[in-house]
């Protein structure tokens, strides 16, 4: 399934979008959820808002998530993530702040959870 989505002529942003998420995270590998209520741009929130339905989306599955079900779940995330990282310091100067918004991070790389480790791949 993954070389499929290797060959897309969209790969590469595909790629790039999620390790620019998963390459800003600390190495400790701690997984925090997020507070919505620590949101400040709009950008946080909408990104927030498509993760739920990626998770949702993904959490329907019936048996472990493919390869397939995560990265279609994953795709529609994408352009919240382009704006999140444009409109968005994640490293603000208010450590609540930069926490959550490392925990936002946090739950895009978590969508891939155990299915495929897509920082093994060139271009990450």
């Amino acid at each position: 399934q993954l070389s499929v989505w290797v060959a897309r002529s969209d790969w590469q942003s595909t790629l790039d979008a999620f390790a620019r998420c998963v390459r800003i995270l600390p190495d400790d590998g701690s997984v925090v959820v997020p507070d919505a209520d620590l949101f400040v741009d709009d950008a946080e929130r909408k990104l927030w808002e498509v993760l739920q339905v990626a998770q949702s989306d993904l959490r329907s599955q019936r048996a472990q998530p493919s390869v397939d079900d995560f990265l279609s779940a994953f795709i529609p995330t994408i352009p919240s993530i382009i704006r999140f990282f444009d409109e968005v310091l994640v490293m603000d100067k208010d450590a609540a702040v930069r926490a959550n918004r490392l925990a936002l991070l946090g739950s895009v790389a978590a969508l891939a959870g155990s299915t495929v480790d897509l920082s093994k791949l060139e271009g990450f």
